[in-house]
């Protein structure tokens, strides 16, 4: 039998799509026992996705492989004294060396990420102008197209506005900020202990430079194609008789802490897939940024987290779990991720599911657009991957 199962259907077929997922999982089943819009994940390409295309190629790519060359190269050498300083750091002390939750809150601290976050203010001034670029080039190259082929802009517009939190409150959708600076290195350091440096010299380059194009030319494009929402969930086995607050704290070490040891940190860096949702430090707001590496594609991305384990009478969104314990939104503003929509990570059933974890989600797609929902359905097979191996990271620790 697998060791995981993915359920595919439209957010108007959630409650049916919960008594399947529960009947699938009885018996074992594949996703690919269940056809709800195969055809629309394999439709052939239409004129707009080759119209898309050629506007990729031709007007960004040949642009963007210079900037991709030219930031990857800056990020290397602006880096280097924080690879140094991580290699140092059993020795001098600078930072915890014991396996930690909470990330550095010490002066060493701010002040090395105070020296980073000069030391690479170019490239974010660079990257804000590329997603400038990136938005023009959307407007001017497929409103029209839009506009004559009936797409409704205003609709579209507000469908990427409200998709992205359940809760009915967010913070900006936009990860940059003052405010997160020190956000944002806890949760690069935090990485850095769990995957190898040298792992990370092509990730930010490409999350900077190629994300903000996929997703505002295919995965969410406003102006090309009517957009909608498309719902799936990934599970991991059951941990029969297990403690529902050991599995609880387990996947919370493997998630948010900052150090991990032993076996459990080859694990982590061996997965196919990495989050990093850093705890908030205490007495700080449960919302933070976050960061998701896929080393065999040397992509990283960045995420808006709640944390709703801390937040008073949170609830998951999805009709088969009842623990809440991430909720990642994929904000519209957001051109570090490649996609659009909301994220949930929680418990199902003691009794029923045996304290399985599943990661449902709600992601923006185009309705027609074929290789938005290539990318998208990428993002359910790489899930559906991990799965097996995150069941592994925790049972191994029980």
């Amino acid at each position: 039998m697998t060791s995981y199962k993915v359920y595919q259907s439209d957010e108007d077929k959630s409650a049916d799509a919960a008594k399947k997922v529960r009947s699938a999982k009885e018996k074992g089943q594949l996703a690919t026992d269940f056809d709800y819009d195969k055809g629309c994940y394999f439709a052939g390409a239409t004129a707009k996705d080759i119209y898309a295309v050629l506007v990729f190629l031709c007007l960004l790519i040949p642009y963007m492989l210079i900037l991709y060359v030219c930031i990857a190269i800056y990020l290397f050498v602006a880096r280097i004294p924080t690879y140094f300083l991580m290699l140092l750091d059993p020795v001098c002390g600078w930072f915890p060396d014991e396996a930690t939750p909470h990330a550095p809150n010490t002066v060493s601290f701010y002040i090395v990420t105070v020296v980073q976050t000069v030391a690479i203010f170019p490239v974010l001034l660079v990257a804000l102008m590329h997603i400038l670029v990136v938005q023009v080039v959307a407007c001017v190259a497929f409103g029209p197209v839009g506009f004559f082929t009936g797409v409704n802009v205003c609709e579209n517009w507000r469908l990427v506005q409200t998709c992205t939190h359940y809760m009915g409150h967010s913070d900006c959708g936009c990860p940059l900020g003052l405010s997160r600076a020190f956000e944002f290195w806890r949760y690069v350091f935090g990485l850095y202990h769990r995957q190898h440096w040298c792992e990370w010299l092509l990730a930010p380059g490409f999350m900077i430079v190629f994300n903000p194009a996929l997703k505002y030319i295919f995965t969410t494009n406003i102006w090309l194609w009517t957009l909608g929402e498309k719902y799936c969930n990934q599970w991991t086995k059951p941990f029969p008789g297990s403690d529902r607050e050991v599995i609880t704290e387990k996947i919370k070490t493997i998630v948010s802490d900052y150090k991990l040891r032993g076996s459990l940190e080859r694990k982590v860096d061996d997965a196919c897939f990495c989050a990093h949702y850093a705890r908030p430090l205490p007495g700080s707001r449960a919302q933070c940024i976050g960061m998701q590496f896929a080393p065999e594609k040397l992509a990283v991305n960045l995420t808006m987290t709640t944390h709703q384990y801390l937040v008073e009478g949170a609830k998951p969104r999805s009709s088969t779990a009842t623990d809440a314990l991430w909720a990642v939104e994929l904000h519209y503003w957001n051109s570090w991720h490649f996609l659009t929509g909301y994220v949930e990570v929680s418990l199902q059933d003691e009794a029923v599911d045996e304290n399985a974890l599943e990661h449902p989600m709600w992601i923006v797609v185009p309705s027609t657009g074929v290789f938005g929902h290539k990318l998208y359905e990428g993002v359910n097979k790489l899930f559906a991957k991990y799965s097996p191996q995150l069941h592994d990271s925790i049972h191994g620790e029980l």
